[in-house]
């Protein structure tokens, strides 16, 4: 996949507690350690409750650059700031008093961190497919949004629900999908149609 990127391209590879330090040596090794963009934590809440160990409701996402600087990266804003006594002019434009004078916050909310809140599909929400491993649609906007633009290829070659593909698709992006799996590539194309 790494040979299959243009110089603006990224890689984004999800895992989960068990083989994130495992994989993240390999692709150091793949893309070179100095094209580590981010390790990005999907935060969620669901249902058990641990007895023995603080409870496991998050994800990794290593994201890395074919090239680091050359990499497209569109900065992300959302969530609500955390100043007290945050003020606004006359136009509705959110500023705190400093001593240079007034610093004016973006209206689309603060720059994203590398710590998402994103709840996880429940079995009941009306986004589910049959699919186990299905990732909710909001999380796979983020990461096309910043990463590409209206136009350009995204490419998902372990698609299984077809997520990335319909997230894609509704972005104005070209996309490209596969899976192993003959019932991932059905429920992908049933999604897409």
């Amino acid at each position: 996949m790494r040979d299959l990127l243009s110089p603006k391209g990224s890689i984004y590879v999800h895992l989960d507690w068990r083989v994130i330090h495992y994989v993240r040596v390999q692709l150091d090794g793949l893309f070179g350690y100095d094209n580590f963009l981010n390790e990005i934590i999907w935060n969620y809440r669901t249902g058990g409750v641990a007895k023995r160990w603080f409870g496991r409701k998050h994800d990794s996402i290593l994201a890395y650059a074919r090239e680091l600087g050359k990499h497209r990266f569109n900065v992300q804003h959302d969530g609500d700031f955390r100043t007290e006594g945050l003020n606004y002019d006359e136009a509705g434009r959110p500023y705190k008093n400093t001593k240079k004078g007034r610093l004016y916050f973006n209206p689309e909310g603060p720059t994203m961190t590398d710590v998402w809140d994103i709840p996880f599909l429940s079995t009941v929400s009306r986004e589910r497919t049959a699919w186990p491993t299905q990732k909710p649609l909001a999380l796979l906007e983020r990461i096309i949004r910043a990463s590409s633009n209206p136009g350009e290829l995204v490419a998902d070659f372990f698609c299984g629900s077809g997520t990335t593909l319909v997230a894609a698709n509704s972005l104005e992006r070209r996309f490209l999908g596969c899976d192993i799996s003959p019932e991932a590539v059905g429920i992908a194309r049933r999604r897409l149609a």
